[in-house]
């Protein structure tokens, strides 16, 4: 066992976590565990969250009980996704819960997970922890935090540090070096300056990283913030760019970032905005054919806003259906300084987000219509039936068709 050196804070903080689903399972847990001898309290990010009264989803649960400790005490209830690293999930009523045996890390040879673990005591666990504002458990039945590394001191100084030293914890995991800037965004912390430096000094390490977890960290990054304009400062001050996309600097416009883009798409449309070769950066990230494609669109549509604007109103209206467009139109709104411009924007925006709302449904299909059209024509006929609807809410389908017939 090591030598315990821990602050012990009595406080309830109850009221936060019952404000997730996941509490009542969590507690069960630990009860359960209490129980059977063991020790268990909630770990990591939700006791970080619950101190500072944010928001969080999920509770992760610490013990030193053993995996085949805990699958004897929650049969049929258990899915052993990382057994082999202490880490289970208990499975009830519709909930997940995080299960994991205080441990302590062996070499990372492959800069993400360890090699080897040795199962320990809390203490161990909390020192294997990447930042110490994480490294915190919440005893849920004696209502204290322990803290074993000075977490709650750099939670009331508003600091991120790395429990113990940095290189080693950056060189562990070098995502770590992303994480600690989201941590530093999304709380409104500083960042120790020995953390900081380590932190530059071996960020071109994150190279190494797949590009998968660099963009699921990205896309953290931008859920979590309350400020999207100074996450993307922040970024771009410290160079972490080339790490996501794969350039050094971005032509940013900051009129995109005055409020949060919602999803991976509208995500990477703003930040490519202003770059001319998007699609070759795209293809480059890995991402999903329907994100490539919806980026791609959405970017187009900036290129050849003038000759949509020379659109017929039919064809402009159906337009409108395109989720694609409608992102378009919910960024471009923030960017456009002339005042015709943006009015012409905003009302088609504004037709969009209704059709999103409430989807207009075609009264004419290619059933009604096959008997006049074929092939390529049907699909043309099809497409200005629509068009001719949305101009005229209020046609029957009878009218409809016979207009449509004439054409």
């Amino acid at each position: 066992m090591s030598e315990k050196v821990v602050r012990e804070v009595s406080i309830d903080l109850s009221d936060y976590f019952q404000q997730t689903k996941q509490y009542i399972l969590a507690k069960k847990i630990c009860d359960s565990l209490f129980a059977a001898g063991f020790k268990a309290y909630f770990a990591g990010g939700c006791v970080r969250d619950a101190i500072l009264k944010r928001r969080f989803n999920d509770i992760d649960v610490a013990t030193n009980a053993l995996p085949e400790q805990i699958e004897k005490l929650f049969i049929g209830k258990v899915i052993p996704v990382g057994k082999k690293f202490g880490i289970l999930i208990i499975q009830d009523q519709g909930e997940q819960i995080e299960v994991a045996t205080f441990r302590r890390d062996g070499k990372y040879e492959d800069g993400r997970r360890p090699e080897s673990i040795e199962y320990a005591d809390e203490v161990e666990d909390a020192q294997r922890r990447d930042f110490t504002i994480n490294a915190l458990f919440y005893d849920v039945r004696n209502k204290k935090i322990l803290d074993y590394v000075d977490g709650l001191k750099d939670i009331q100084q508003k600091k991120v540090r790395t429990v113990g030293d940095p290189q080693q914890r950056f060189s562990e995991d070098y995502l770590r070096v992303l994480r600690l800037f989201r941590f530093a965004d999304s709380l409104a912390f500083t960042i120790d300056i020995e953390t900081l430096k380590s932190a530059l000094e071996l960020k071109d390490n994150i190279q190494g990283v797949s590009l998968e977890r660099r963009r699921e960290e990205l896309l953290k990054s931008f859920k979590d913030t309350s400020n999207s304009l100074k996450l993307v400062e922040l970024y771009s001050q410290n160079n972490l760019w080339k790490f996501y996309l794969g350039v050094e600097n971005l032509d940013l416009d900051k009129n995109l970032f005055k409020e949060k883009p919602i999803g991976e798409e509208e995500v990477l449309s703003c930040l490519l905005w202003n770059v001319p070769h998007y699609k070759e950066l795209l293809k480059g990230l890995r991402i999903s054919h329907q994100v490539f494609k919806s980026v791609v669109t959405l970017l187009q549509f900036k290129y050849d806003l003038v000759k949509i604007f020379s659109y017929n109103e039919g064809k402009l209206r159906y337009l409108c259906l395109s989720v694609d467009f409608y992102r378009f139109m919910k960024l471009a709104k923030r960017t456009v300084l002339d005042q015709e411009l943006d009015a012409k924007i905003t009302s088609y925006y504004n037709l969009a987000d209704s059709y999103i709302k409430d989807k207009p449904k075609p009264l004419l299909r290619g059933e009604d219509l096959k008997d006049f059209f074929q092939g390529k024509d049907l699909g043309e006929a099809l497409e200005l039936s629509f068009q001719e609807q949305l101009l005229n809410p209020g046609l029957s389908k009878e009218s409809l068709l016979e207009k449509i017939k004439k054409k």
